[in-house]
């Protein structure tokens, strides 16, 4: 511990001042204490001792607080006055101008989107158009290609394709799974056998079981069987007709 000078506080050995009278400590008056946990009313004091510390830490969140908030009015104000403004998508937008007037009318933006109903496309289309003109100039494109895409109908579009995805992924592994299973099954040299018996799992009857690690594992319904006494004997399909 470093004991002040001046009014006999005894400090951390980091501390370069005193925390009761802010007196400079000397770093000869240190002890060999390994602790190293800095109060709170020392911190307090450096800041009161250092006022710039302030500045310091605060300006950068400042500043980040200040260009968010200029982006973000920047964005509100080019949004109001979209039709000053030009496209961040120029092809796409002369692609859509059928008339070649450079400007854009509903029904030649009403089929940017598929899943969203045309009344519901329309009146983005009037909330992009901020001349109210019946045209889309511009930068007023991107505001309704934006809006339009982001709505709540093809959002949930996306969503299900998503889902529909995952189903068919999931069955193709699973495809592949009882396939790789089905190759390997105990019973695949049975059906040569004149007895024409066949081992069948005792939870589904199915045939597709399979030995895997020491084991058996049914490729049906996916439960495993861990002692081939309880494998239950079948017939192959057929077999008793002959």
């Amino acid at each position: 511990m470093k004991k002040c000078a001046k009014c006999g506080y005894e400090n951390l050995d980091e501390a370069l001042f005193c925390a009761e009278c802010g007196h400079e400590l000397s770093s000869s008056s240190s002890n060999s204490n390994p602790r190293r946990n800095i109060s709170f009313k020392q911190i307090k004091n450096n800041f009161k001792r250092h006022p710039y510390l302030h500045i310091c830490c605060l300006f950068p969140m400042i500043l980040f607080a200040m260009f968010t908030i200029a982006h973000d009015a920047q964005d509100f104000y080019k949004e109001m006055h979209a039709e000053d403004y030009e496209t961040n998508y120029p092809e796409e937008y002369y692609s859509l101008d059928i008339n070649n007037d450079g400007k854009l009318e509903f029904n030649e933006v009403n089929n940017i989107v598929s899943h969203t109903p045309q009344e519901k496309l329309y009146d983005i289309f009037k909330k992009s158009d901020k001349s109210e003109d019946g045209y889309l100039y511009g930068y007023e494109y991107d505001v309704f290609r934006s809006k339009a895409r982001g709505n709540y109908y093809e959002a949930q579009y996306r969503k299900e394709l998503e889902e529909k995805e995952k189903q068919i992924n999931a069955s193709k592994q699973n495809a592949s799974r009882k396939s790789s299973s089905s190759k390997n099954s105990i019973n695949n040299n049975e059906y040569d056998n004149d007895d024409g018996y066949v081992l069948t799992c005792p939870y589904c009857g199915s045939e597709s079981v399979y030995e895997t690690g020491g084991y058996y594992r049914c490729a049906e319904c996916g439960n495993n069987i861990y002692s081939p006494d309880e494998l239950e004997l079948g017939y192959w399909d057929g077999y008793m007709e002959g």
